[in-house]
């Protein structure tokens, strides 16, 4: 007869069997030392309930549906008798359940009015650029977003769709031209002057020097981003990685190695008039991985400041006075996270103000990743919760006057793809015209 074994020791047993396998998963994610096989199987065992679960699911199927949200009333909500005057432009970046398409909507945000519909056909797109047939049947074309498309004054679109060349197409959707691939790949926003005569945009960089290729040799999986400045035709005025914006204003060290995607920026953020904090041409970069908005002057390779706060892997910054910058917080903390929100940074009293605290809450207002914000006139805010298929516009008296859900036939949500706000009342004026009497095949 078998001896029973003690509850203690199998309590005991079970507790030290979760314990490694913990640290062999973490080791194999994040850490510096792997375990071969070892640590490989125990992540393997541990995605495989995710795995199943999704195998199962409707994501398989439409894996651009938004993150399940059920805080909020599936229910598009105007109201037209608040929106104001505010002679904007909203350039709304959606994926479209039912088509299964990239769509870019161009709305003026006075009563919503829908201006122009661009129906982007990347499948299209991508047989035009040179890539070989093997690279063209790698992409995914049920995953690939058009990213915060950028309208020029001609009505043409400029974008990316992550990790991808830059791309514009003209004012009838059709490919004009797109950047080559010793560029590097380009991802998140982007960012013009407000002239137009140039782009800063985030890159994963496809070119090494040796040195640099020494350090990340250990880990073939590590990419390095950086940033790169283009000229209206695309070409480059001015590209360097984030490692060595780091090191040369003495930032970081080879620590910077450890961990994969450290460096991970999401937005650039131009000057585009000096002020007592800043100068034009400067550019303000967030870090996701850092926790930090970093103030950095490319014509000195220079960091002006680096700025921490109450922000947790927050995505999109912008300058919205002389004075002041806007941050849109993910809150991502430990505790305390339930809701992302907007914070207001003042350089001359160094303090931070969470602008629509109490709204936010009130409407379980939480995208886990990406998400944005632009302020339109007067004070007023576009916010986009792009997980959740959700964009709203609050006004300065901090009330909700538009929330768009991006449904479809069957009631459910689909993601946004990082839309933007047009302020400049000649290019919105030059827009208008172009839109009104253009004629496409």
């Amino acid at each position: 007869m078998h001896k029973k074994l003690p509850l203690w020791l199998v309590t005991l047993a079970i507790i030290f069997t979760f314990l490694i396998s913990g640290f062999l998963v973490r080791q194999e994610l994040k850490g510096t030392t792997k375990f071969g096989i070892i640590s490989k199987s125990a992540l393997f065992l541990a995605t495989v309930p995710a795995n199943v679960k999704y195998l199962l699911s409707d994501y398989r199927k439409n894996p651009l549906r938004a993150e399940t949200h059920s805080n909020f009333d599936k229910e598009t909500i105007i109201k037209l008798d608040k929106l104001k005057k505010y002679n904007s432009l909203l350039l709304l970046s959606r994926w479209d359940g039912d088509k299964k398409m990239n769509i870019v909507d161009l709305y003026e945000v006075d009563k919503f009015k829908l201006i122009k519909t661009f129906t982007i056909d990347l499948k299209k797109i991508y047989r035009s650029i040179d890539l070989s047939e093997n690279d063209y049947k790698k992409l995914d074309f049920k995953r690939m977003r058009v990213f915060h498309p950028y309208m020029k004054k001609n009505g043409n679109i400029v974008f990316n769709t992550s990790n991808s060349r830059l791309i514009e197409i003209d004012k009838c959707g059709k490919l004009f031209k797109y950047t080559p691939h010793s560029h590097g790949l380009f991802h998140h926003s982007v960012s013009a002057s407000s002239d137009e005569t140039y782009y800063w945009l985030p890159i994963i960089l496809t070119k090494h020097n040796k040195e640099i290729k020494k350090k990340i040799s250990k880990d073939y999986k590590f990419t390095m981003n950086g940033i790169v400045k283009l000229d209206k035709d695309f070409n480059i005025l001015f590209k360097k990685s984030i490692y060595e914006i780091l090191l040369d204003n003495n930032l970081i060290g080879d620590g910077f190695f450890s961990r994969k995607d450290i460096d991970h920026i999401n937005d650039i953020e131009i000057a585009n008039f000096s002020g007592k904090f800043f100068l034009k041409d400067d550019i303000f970069l967030s870090f996701r991985g850092f926790n930090k908005i970093i103030h950095y002057r490319p014509s000195t390779n220079k960091v002006i400041k680096v700025i921490v706060g109450p922000f947790s892997m927050q995505h999109d910054v912008d300058i919205i006075s002389e004075n002041e910058i806007s941050i849109f917080n993910n809150n991502n903390y430990v505790k305390s996270n339930n809701y992302s929100n907007i914070l207001i940074y003042n350089f001359e009293t160094r303090n931070f103000d969470n602008i629509f605290k109490d709204q936010l809450k009130n409407i379980k207002f939480k995208t886990r990743s990406e998400g944005l914000s632009d302020h339109i006139k007067d004070k007023s805010f576009m916010i986009e919760e792009t997980n959740q298929g959700r964009l709203i516009i609050i006004n300065k008296n901090k009330e909700i006057e538009l929330q768009f859900l991006n449904l479809n036939k069957n009631n459910r949500l689909f993601y946004l793809n990082w839309s933007r706000v047009i302020n400049d009342d000649n290019k919105i004026e030059g827009l208008k015209k172009i839109f009104n009497s253009e004629i496409c095949d």
